[in-house]
């Protein structure tokens, strides 16, 4: 059995019964994460800033930029929290649901996402780019580019107040090389600019 989680930016972008019928022609049941993760996720921020109260945090959600800042930032002060990105949160549910039933496909809006998440080693299952997959499966489905990401910049407004959001590899590169996240409690990041809409598996 061959099972397939579409990330919800690729869902956004297909006419979803299209979408559906797609899959299933080429064999895979499309399957869905039950967990509320962005809530978990947020929790876990809150507990780090509590934990840190004269720290700057900084956003593990996204890989591609969690590593730019930990190649190039200037400041000492920064705590990269060992918590894993929301799609990857969702992965694990998944694959703890259905790796014993079969093979488990996850597909992500960018190249970078996907190779961390096959980092991972989670049973059975394997990390591609929508771009990579469609390909590969000959989708010749029409998509629709999203103006907004559905997690679009703005997603810790209700945890912390004093937040820095960047979006863009010049922006946080920049921000990070100068030491310029100021007094931010958390900084925001995404590597594709205004968020994962962008990336380079969906584009």
């Amino acid at each position: 059995m061959s099972f397939v989680f579409i990330n919800p930016v690729t869902m956004n972008m297909y006419d979803k019964d299209s979408l559906s019928a797609f899959l299933e022609s080429k064999g895979f049941e499309q399957v869905f994460c039950r967990g509320d993760w962005i809530s978990a996720v947020k929790d876990k921020y809150r507990k780090v800033l509590d934990l840190n109260p004269c720290a700057t945090i900084v956003d593990m959600r996204c890989p591609a930029a969690a590593g730019l800042v930990r190649k190039t930032a200037a400041a000492a002060d920064l705590v990269f929290p060992d918590i894993e990105p929301i799609l990857i949160h969702c992965a694990e549910e998944m694959a703890d649901s259905y790796s014993q039933k079969g093979s488990l496909v996850i597909t992500t809006p960018c190249r970078q996402l996907a190779d961390y998440g096959n980092s991972r080693n989670l049973p059975d299952t394997t990390f591609i780019s929508w771009n990579d997959f469609a390909e590969k499966y000959d989708c010749l489905l029409k998509k629709t580019h999203l103006e907004k990401s559905p997690v679009p910049p703005g997603f810790f407004h209700d945890v912390e107040k004093n937040v820095l959001s960047l979006t863009g590899r010049k922006n946080i590169e920049e921000a990070a090389e100068n030491g310029s996240f100021g007094d931010a409690r958390l900084v925001e990041m995404l590597y594709c600019p205004d968020g994962c809409n962008n990336g380079d598996g969906v584009l």
